[in-house]
């Protein structure tokens, strides 16, 4: 078995009959691992970081949304509860917890600052856990919190609308488009 597979089965297991609230977990996007690290035990620090497991993007760079004509984004999903890792190492530069889903803007937020200077901004997680901190020197892969639907959040298909948001900025306030740190 892989790692995660174990770490799903152990905190299966310590949750026992645990009844889960109806907002803890999306059930359009539920799996057994991201169900498991939702609930709270066993975390992990690190995650592997691929562009085959980004999960669904939901909006490419330079699409369109409810909120802009241009994203200046890619939008992605692994689901309600899902770990959000850095995809670049660097130095935290920002954290903004607090939001809830609704608030104006990005909702919840962690900025990595990278040794070129870029700002990757990783938006709408979830409230209550963000394990890092200004200051924090990172790794590619660092868990940066839960992804969540906190701040401006949507869905058209019924769902919570939980994903992440990953904008970067250059040193002159330009975007990139993430797709070249992912690839």
């Amino acid at each position: 078995m892989d790692r995660m597979s174990d770490v799903a089965m152990s905190v299966g297991k310590s949750l026992g009959p645990r009844k889960r609230s109806p907002k803890a977990v999306d059930t359009s996007q539920f799996s057994g691992v991201t169900g498991a690290i939702q609930a709270g035990a066993n975390r992990p620090k690190q995650i592997p970081m691929s562009a085959k497991n980004v999960g669904k993007i939901t909006t490419k760079y330079g699409g369109a949304t409810k909120f802009e004509k241009n994203h200046r984004a890619i939008d992605y999903t692994q689901g309600m509860g899902s770990p959000v890792g850095s995809w670049v190492g660097g130095k935290v530069s920002e954290v903004v917890t607090g939001k809830k889903q609704g608030d104006p803007g990005f909702g919840n937020f962690v900025i990595v600052t990278d040794s070129q200077g870029n700002r990757h901004r990783y938006s709408h997680l979830q409230q209550g856990y963000v394990p890092v901190s200004v200051g924090q020197q990172i790794q590619r892969g660092t868990v940066l919190g839960l992804e969540g639907n906190t701040g401006q959040t949507y869905s058209l298909h019924g769902g919570s609308g939980a994903h992440t948001d990953l904008r970067i900025r250059d040193l002159w306030n330009n975007y990139i488009n993430p797709m070249q740190f992912i690839n």
